[in-house]
């Protein structure tokens, strides 16, 4: 199960009643739930992590009351907000991940020396936001998922783990050849330009299970290459491209190179390049930034693709 770091903002949903909770310095209730839509700043929240006995916990504040969600049952009402940033036990919340049909969903569950109390929305029976005393009967009603804000990357926040990359596999792919004969009586130079594509295509998906980046976010960035058959690596003068989350992503260019070789008097030779071609895998972190909270967050990806076009390597055979 996947919990908001601190400061990122989201909205709670109910599996049963497809509705969000708010939190409202100005309605009537002001607590209560609301359709999905329209987008209401009353809808966000975040969370504060509990420490010492309350390790596991949290207190769900909402962002625009700046209020702190309850749930009782020794007076009404039994779900409401209050002040502060946790003050009371029934201030602080566990989230119990959703079983069977309800994997993805969780339940919020506060402990408090009345006894363990869970969160319902629901439409088909007033009070349609309230609590029950926790049982092992599990309904559609408890269960609660984190509508997460969205996110977007940070320029120039992807690293790439070099240390940690991983060469699967190395073959070389001819690039052309080239037949000389010299009728001459002595030694001769001939020249052999090889022009090759070198290109950089692959896909990255995240490690880490954080939802905060989606696929189709794009991303600037270099992308890898090679320096040589045993290092993937970025080089100083590799362009920034920008590229799309969980989709192949392609950079490619034109390189020519030069190689000079002697062909002895009277005799034939054939000189042929080859490049490196490599399928890697190559792990990497950057950035996001909430659009609301402006809430920074680290999370890790890993990039698995093919790198070819390097490490261009002559052979010069006498014919």
């Amino acid at each position: 199960m996947y919990i908001p770091p601190a400061g990122v903002l989201f909205r709670l949903e109910n599996k049963n009643s497809k509705k969000v909770l708010y939190s409202s310095s100005t309605a009537k209730p002001p607590v209560f739930h609301a359709p999905k839509e329209p987008i209401q700043d009353n809808q966000w929240f975040y969370l504060i992590q509990g420490t010492g006995n309350r390790a596991g916990k949290y207190v769900i504040k909402g962002k625009e009351s700046d209020q702190v969600l309850f749930s009782r049952q020794h007076a009404e009402p039994w779900v409401g907000h209050t002040g502060g940033n946790g003050s009371y036990d029934d201030n602080w919340h566990s989230f119990e991940p959703g079983e069977g049909d309800h994997v993805g969903w969780f339940r919020i569950l506060t402990a408090t020396p009345k006894g363990t109390f869970m969160m319902v929305s629901r439409n088909h029976a007033e009070p349609y936001v309230t609590n029950y005393t926790n049982n092992i009967i599990k309904y559609e009603d408890q269960h609660f998922k984190f509508v997460l804000e969205e996110f977007v990357a940070e320029d120039s926040s992807l690293v790439w783990d070099f240390k940690s990359a991983k060469i699967v596999s190395t073959e070389r792919k001819s690039v052309g050849d080239m037949e000389v004969k010299n009728n001459t009586d002595s030694e001769q130079s001939y020249t052999f330009n090889v022009t090759e594509e070198v290109s950089t295509q692959g896909k990255a998906e995240l490690t880490d299970a954080s939802p905060l980046l989606q696929n189709g976010m794009k991303i600037m960035s270099e992308l890898p290459t090679i320096s040589s058959t045993n290092l993937a690596q970025v080089s100083s003068n590799n362009e920034k491209v920008q590229w799309t989350l969980g989709s192949q992503s392609l950079s490619n260019k034109l390189q020519t190179t030069e190689r000079q070789f002697y062909v002895d008097a009277k005799s034939s030779a054939r000189a042929s390049a080859t490049v490196a071609v490599m399928t890697v895998e190559v792990p990497f972190s950057m950035k996001a930034k909430g659009k609301r909270s402006s809430t920074s967050v680290t999370t890790k990806g890993i990039w698995r693709g093919t790198i070819s076009g390097h490490d261009v390597q002559f052979e010069v055979k006498k014919l």
